[in-house]
């Protein structure tokens, strides 16, 4: 798994699990398919890290440890004491490009925010080290998901590989639902059934949810239901994705209202949770 995903960082395009038996493709067939064909659009390197951080601004600081582990230096500020609604929820999905995506924006968060459920498209085998591996790096805890779970501020949830992740109002705080039902968009987990099951439990008004770089449209449908019951929404934008596959999906029908860059994803996130809402008229229309 280390190895794995110090390939994702290097460049790597994906990561496939192999085939259960030594003559057979079972799922990997239309997935190697898939990748292959995504490959020949895609912007490999597009997410050097090491490039964009050269750029940051001075509104990164460092921030807090958390259980003894140390964030990178570029953490965001903290958002100002604000009040904020229990259901509060922040909402992401991403395919091909994701995992490191998902670094980019998780790291440079600060402890403190409302809980975040995280859907990526990913093996089995490799969901736990990701969640593993993103723990040791950011301000606050990420674990895989485990079916029951509270969902709590600093607390960020990964859905297990090959497990949808569902969400569930309770009392007065969110619980998880791991369960094994079938792929949607040949994807389990899927980002459309994690957002639907948001948008369904009543917790829209208090989303932020976003789709980042991937193949495919899962995670379109899902955002669209949230938007029309008010989240609010956002898709990483072309240039910074590697496969600009499903945010494309998700703004081009009218579920994201913003289309942002990833380097400006954290801050977005931030800012979200640390002021009243901007005016809408920079926001997309929502389709009719």
């Amino acid at each position: 798994s280390t190895g794995a995903f110090e390939a994702l960082r290097l460049g790597a395009f994906e990561v496939l699990s192999k085939p259960s038996g030594s003559y057979s493709f079972g799922d990997l067939g239309p997935r190697l398919i898939a990748c292959i064909k995504a490959t020949v659009g895609a912007k490999i390197g597009g997410l050097r890290t090491e490039d964009r951080e050269q750029k940051r601004t001075p509104s990164y600081v460092p921030g807090s440890p958390s259980s003894g582990l140390h964030p990178p230096s570029s953490v965001l500020r903290p958002p100002s004491s604000v009040a904020r609604h229990p259901r509060s929820l922040i909402l992401l999905g991403a395919s091909t490009g994701g995992t490191e995506a998902l670094r980019e924006v998780l790291t440079h968060l600060p402890a403190g925010l409302p809980g975040i459920a995280i859907v990526q498209h990913i093996p089995a085998v490799f969901s736990k080290a990701f969640a593993d591996r993103l723990n040791q790096l950011c301000a606050f805890e990420v674990r895989e998901a485990v079916d029951g779970d509270h969902l709590s501020p600093s607390l960020a949830l990964v859905a297990p590989g090959n497990f949808h992740l569902l969400l569930q109002w309770q009392a007065d705080h969110y619980v998880v639902r791991v369960t094994d039902g079938p792929p949607v968009w040949h994807q389990r987990p899927a980002v459309d059934l994690l957002f639907k099951s948001a948008a369904d439990c009543g917790a829209a008004p208090h989303v932020l949810a976003g789709v980042l770089t991937g193949m495919g449209k899962d995670g379109a449908e899902g955002l669209l239901r949230l938007r029309q019951r008010g989240a609010t929404t956002f898709a990483q934008d072309e240039a910074s994705s590697i496969v600009y596959g499903m945010p494309r999906a998700a703004w081009e029908i009218g579920a994201a209202q913003r289309q942002i860059s990833l380097e400006r994803a954290a801050g977005h996130i931030v800012q979200h949770h640390a002021a009243p809402a901007s005016p809408t008229s920079r926001l997309a229309p929502l389709p009719s």
